[in-house]
């Protein structure tokens, strides 16, 4: 009987461990599986869009800055892409594709071309868009709360984080407490590329 009781209690011990081990590592995959989606959708919400979805899709110009602030990230370290003047050299076709992948639609960015911002000026002669090089404090950070599946697409919770907030004073991050507002956002798999874009935001 001893024996039997002795091994009932082991048992227990390590059934209980075994749940609380499998239930840290579900929690660690969880913020894991958040944190790449605040990668997907940080170019877009930098832009802080208007509502939007297939049927009434976002401005080109968020489609646009979006797509150059996600290339420019991609290739900030790459010494020959840098001119003379210490300004990132975009090629036109490259940024559009990045829009498809963003938005899963193909983009034509032609026209905009002659909307030069502090954040951009293009180049016609170059086909090239010059970007300046920029630290990214002027725009929301993404903070993704939640995420479910709805079919599949994927629906997220996500968090506005202001640059503003984003540090207190001796630069220790506050990230998680200065969440100015929210938004959802669904994001949809391309079935060519199995990558996710983002489909809507409400």
């Amino acid at each position: 009987l001893f024996r039997f009781v002795f091994a009932c209690v082991v048992l227990t011990a390590f059934l209980i461990a075994f749940a609380i081990a499998v239930s840290v590592l579900d929690k660690g995959e969880e913020a894991w599986s958040l944190k790449n989606y605040d990668d997907i959708i940080w170019p877009v919400v930098m832009q802080d869009p208007q509502p939007f979805d297939e049927t009434r899709p976002p401005d080109k110009e968020t489609m646009l800055k979006a797509s150059l602030w996600e290339l420019a990230m991609e290739r900030k370290n790459i010494s020959d892409v840098w001119n003379e003047e210490q300004k990132l050299v975009l090629p036109k076709n490259d940024v559009e594709s990045v829009g498809a992948k963003l938005f899963g639609k193909e983009q034509d960015f032609g026209g905009l071309d002659r909307n030069n911002s502090d954040f951009y000026k293009f180049d016609n002669s170059k086909n090239t868009f010059l970007v300046e090089p920029v630290s990214g404090t002027d725009g929301f950070l993404p903070h993704t709360i939640n995420a479910c599946h709805e079919g599949d697409d994927v629906i997220l919770k996500v968090g506005y984080v202001s640059p503003q907030n984003q540090f207190n004073n001796k630069m220790n991050s506050t990230f998680e407490n200065k969440i100015e507002k929210y938004a959802k956002y669904r994001l949809k798999k391309n079935v060519n590329t199995g990558n996710f874009y983002v489909l809507s935001v409400s």
